[in-house]
């Protein structure tokens, strides 16, 4: 055992397959984590896609004393859940994985239930990016939280200081320019859902910036303005590890065992040396960096997150021209070193023969001990009586095991004899019987289910909370009436980017409710616009930041008195860290899930409902996928769910500032503009409140014609959301809004096509 796992801390390595998960071990990993090519947030790694080659990874990494983590990050549909989940965990379950990384709330829920006693880490994709998420899921049971990569090291200390949880986090490797979790920029533009781990890197390909006025902001040759330099935190170790890192993680399961075994052995290196030396003449060597730079390379390096927040140096603004072909020899000396060698367990043994007894091998490793006996006994030698070196010859022999005799006691007696063939018999039978007891002490007795073949249906015997949720929101697609269709009207909520659009939203006569974002208003105003908003027989809801992080925690803790006597109605909270806050705050009014806080499946609806704490609150519903189709949203139900039926769907939240890289920073919150390699425009909202920027898809989804599809998910409200429209877009959806409700409520006009390009979203297609 290495000094880091003597510390607590763990160098912990991608395996995109099986000889990467042994390059990683060979190279001085204490675990990977791996996945297969379902339920994983990188589906497309290489032939792990098989529950026996995850199986043969688990027994690899447990006869060498290592662990393997599975990746189940990925959010899921209902009949996922339902007929597949179970069937892919419970043989790994078995056989002994040692922890699940997961994002999705259901299935974090169906877990527990299933399998109680296999510890949980929460994936980077949950955004984790404070204390308060983090308590919560410590609360949840959760063993481990992956900080989102975004974080500094003061954030990340405070994650600890706070919690006391295992801290994992990001150390080398490739950084998504959105928020994990919070992308949806593949999904939109071409099916494959980052969500579901088939994100097709559209972030990496060209584009150019231009401001409102179409003055072009980038050079043409810094082209690559949403590509992020690899993350190097090399130098960086000590500060990580005294922030309370405990788990050093490196990106890479999509890249060879090359890059894997090479990436591996450099952090190896200086986690000893760091264990061993301290700060003591820490010092990273060139030649390694330049090593790091051989195994891939997108333009150079950086370990900004850790002390910034984004800038032009975190871009890989030339990423294509800087590619080139890596150092020949280095590569050649990595493979020699790490690939294709097996890890060899030093081991001890005593070896018995006596005359007229059986002969017996004992061997042990670590804590396991074995002992194996001979088919047949010892006989009197004839003519030549075995020596000591005869048998130290023939038990020493190893071979392709994974051992190394590294001690071996003989005891003969002076006359005994025993065939070759016999001798190896022995020691065959007692090397297997070692490799069995070491794999053997990690497996498991697969928990009975409470009713054989099917899932768990705890979430179903509990009595929802959801105001507005029927008895049987939990049951399935429901068979929704004719007449209990007409009778039910759906709630109209607006949610507004900014105050520009609050006069024509008050003026519908079918719109209930204002939610408006709190990146676009200063809390001090709130009081002014509520009672606009009451006037007009309209109630306040209040968007809470997508991202919460210092500048929005600063405003929480400043101004909370000031919101709580705001005369707003309620709030909109679209994750963890907020709901948390809310629940610690004693928040008084209802609070509507937002679409961040992902609930793809029933499960994840009622997980979402008894999260710890959120009995306090007055939770009024959930906000539908926004990558489910139809029939995937009639699965999940929507009786207790507020349907987006028109608005510029956020591809990605992002840490990074386009008009910063291309330095044009201004505050002004002034949109951006980003044009493809196609020639399509994408607005970039720039919103400097919280230092955060939103990139919405080029055309609005708009089902405001689905009248009868609406109609059959009974949703409990639907939402519009303006965010970047013009005030003759506003108008026009406005206006076939009107037309909406009253064919809704039994008049003769529907709504015809819209006025303006539009898209259907994921209502008709959903996502991979």
């Amino acid at each position: 055992m290495n000094n880091c796992r003597k510390k607590g801390l763990e160098l912990l390595a991608p395996g995109g397959s099986v000889a990467g998960v042994k390059a990683a071990f060979q190279a001085g990993a204490d675990a990977v984590y791996m996945g297969g090519s379902r339920f994983s947030a990188r589906a497309y790694a290489e032939s792990a896609s098989e529950t026996d080659s995850l199986e043969q990874a688990l027994d690899y990494a447990h006869l060498h004393g290592k662990k393997l983590y599975l990746t189940l990050n990925t959010l899921l549909k209902q009949q996922e859940l339902e007929q597949e989940l179970y069937c892919y965990v419970a043989p790994l379950y078995e056989r002994g994985v040692d922890a699940v990384l997961v994002q999705d709330l259901g299935v974090l829920s169906f877990l527990r239930q299933e399998f109680p006693d296999l510890p949980l880490h929460a994936s980077t994709q949950m955004t984790v990016t404070s204390a308060s998420a983090a308590v919560m899921l410590k609360n949840m049971g959760i063993a481990r939280v992956v900080a989102a990569r975004e974080l500094n090291l003061k954030e990340l200390a405070r994650i600890y200081r706070e919690t006391g949880m295992e801290l994992e986090a990001f150390v080398h490797g490739a950084i998504c320019y959105c928020y994990s979790g919070q992308c949806l920029y593949s999904g939109v533009i071409g099916g494959r859902s980052g969500n579901r781990g088939r994100c097709a890197q559209p972030c990496r390909l060209p584009c150019s910036a231009f401001d409102t006025s179409g003055k072009q902001l980038n050079k043409k040759s810094d082209s690559y303005l949403l590509s992020l330099k690899d993350m190097c935190t090399l130098e960086a170790l000590p500060d990580m590890a005294e922030a309370g890192v405990m788990s050093f993680k490196i990106e890479g399961r999509m890249k060879s065992p090359l890059y894997t075994a090479g990436v591996v052995s450099i952090y190896r290196k200086y986690l000893d040396r760091y264990l061993e030396h301290g700060r003591t003449d820490w010092k990273v060597e060139q030649k390694d960096l330049y090593a790091l730079s051989q195994y891939f390379d997108r333009g150079g390096f950086t370990a900004h997150y850790l002390t910034g927040h984004n800038g032009r140096e975190m871009m890989a603004l030339k990423e294509k021209a800087k590619l080139r072909r890596p150092d020949p020899e280095l590569m050649k000396e990595t493979e020699k070193k790490y690939l294709g060698q097996e890890l060899k367990e030093k081991i001890s043994g005593t070896v018995t023969i006596c005359t007229g007894e059986y002969a017996n091998m004992s061997l042990e490793c670590g804590p396991v001990q074995v002992c194996a006996e001979s088919r047949e006994a010892a006989e009197p030698a004839v003519k030549r009586p075995l020596t000591e070196a005869d048998v130290r010859k023939q038990f020493s022999k190893t071979g392709g095991t994974p051992f190394h005799l590294d001690d071996l006691k003989v005891i003969l007696s002076e006359d005994a004899f025993m065939p070759v063939q016999a001798m190896n018999e022995l020691r065959r039978d007692a090397l297997e019987k070692l490799e069995t007891a070491l794999i053997g002490r990690y497996h498991r007795k697969v928990p009975e289910r409470p009713e054989a073949g099917k899932t768990s249906d705890t979430a179903d015997r509990v009595p929802g909370r959801l105001s507005g949720s029927s008895e049987n929101a939990a049951a399935g697609p429901a068979e929704v009436l004719p007449e209990k269709q007409a009778d039910r009207r759906p709630a109209v909520a607006v949610q507004i980017a900014d105050l520009r659009y609050l006069q024509p939203v008050l003026d519908n006569r079918h719109v209930d409710c204002v939610y408006l974002d709190s990146a676009g208003v200063q809390i001090d105003l709130l009081g002014q616009i509520a009672a606009c908003c009451h006037e007009k027989g309209k109630k306040l809801f209040l968007t809470a930041p997508r991202i919460w992080r210092e500048p929005a925690i600063r405003e929480w803790n400043e101004q909370y008195e000031l919101l709580l006597h705001s005369s707003i109605d309620g709030m909109t909270a679209g994750s963890l860290d907020v709901l948390q806050e809310l629940i610690r705050r004693g928040w008084p009014l209802p609070v509507v899930i937002d679409h961040t806080l992902y609930s793809w499946n029933r499960e994840a609806k009622k997980q979402i409902n008894l999260l710890p704490g959120v009995e306090k609150l007055d939770i009024l519903r959930l906000t539908a996928p926004l990558e489910l189709n139809e029939k995937e949203l009639a699965d999940r139900g929507c009786d207790d769910s507020e349907l987006m039926i028109y608005g510029y769907l956020p591809m990605m939240v992002t840490a990074g500032c386009i008009r910063r890289t291309t330095g044009c920073c201004s505050h002004s919150k002034e949109p951006v503009i980003l044009r493809d390699r196609k020639g399509i425009s994408f607005t970039a909202d720039c919103c400097c409140k919280y230092c955060y920027n939103i990139i919405y898809n080029s055309l609005p989804c708009y089902l405001l014609d689905k009248k009868e599809e609406i109609a059959r998910l009974n949703p409990a409200a639907i939402r519009l959301s303006f965010t970047v429209e013009t005030e003759k877009q506003v108008k026009a959806v406005l206006a076939d809004l009107d037309r909406f409700m009253d064919s809704r409520c039994g008049g003769a006009e529907k709504a015809g096509q819209p006025a303006f390009p539009v898209t259907r979203g994921h209502f008709t297609r959903g996502v991979l």
